[in-house]
């Protein structure tokens, strides 16, 4: 641990770019978005002239009615917590298929030249955070709630506090620069991102419900 300071020295990247890769990630996301909305629209509008809807429908890249119409809620959540994007409004949906395979090989180049994670991955190793299956770590924390005990011994005195404040104002601001993974699919990414968002709205009501925070009774 007494090395991390000089670790994370190494981890820094200047780039100079036209978008942030936080802004990047919003308009590809509102480009997807407003891909969902077309198509949206166009099988509303076959489903009014009594067209057979199931035979005409295009199976496309977002699945079925159910999963698009929360792909474009979780869209639309993620879109609104990060400040937005201007909204991408298309008309013709024939080709969808080939505009997204091009952004997507797009977004797999900015990725790789752009992604900026190393901060992040320096911390985690330094704790020796490894999550397969089961949460284990090398540091001595062989699971979650014992991570937790230790961040609450240290945040019990107020100097332990603001010191665990500050620690997260630094990865808060070096998180600009990580990107979702490609790999593991934007739409995943939304949504677990809003589920998140909403667990943890849920403890702190189950907190202020049960007299551990302080705040009205929910």
């Amino acid at each position: 641990m007494a090395n991390l300071f000089d670790k994370l020295e190494g981890t820094d990247k200047e780039y100079r770019k036209p978008m942030t890769n936080q802004e990047y990630v919003n308009d590809y996301l509102a480009k997807r978005l407003g891909m969902l909305k077309a198509e949206e629209r166009q099988n509303k509008e076959r489903e009014e002239m009594d067209m057979n809807f199931h035979s005409f429908m295009p199976s496309g890249f977002f699945g079925n009615l159910k999963t698009k119409a929360d792909i474009i809620g979780n869209i639309k959540y993620y879109l609104d917590l990060k400040g937005g994007a201007d909204e991408y409004e298309y008309d013709d949906t024939s080709r969808f298929s080939h505009i997204q395979n091009q952004m997507q090989l797009e977004y797999d180049d900015w990725y790789k030249e752009k992604n900026d994670s190393e901060f992040i991955d320096t911390i985690i190793e330094e704790l020796g955070i490894k999550t397969e299956g089961v949460f284990k770590t090398e540091s001595g924390f062989f699971y979650t709630h014992e991570l937790i005990k230790v961040l609450a011994d240290i945040a019990s005195s107020k100097e332990g506090f603001n010191k665990i404040v500050d620690a997260m104002k630094v990865m808060f601001e070096k998180s600009k620069d990580i990107m979702p993974s490609p790999n593991c699919g934007h739409t995943w990414f939304v949504r677990d991102v809003k589920k998140l968002d909403e667990t943890l709205d849920n403890i702190v009501k189950y907190g202020r419900k049960h007299g551990i925070l302080e705040g009205d009774g929910v």
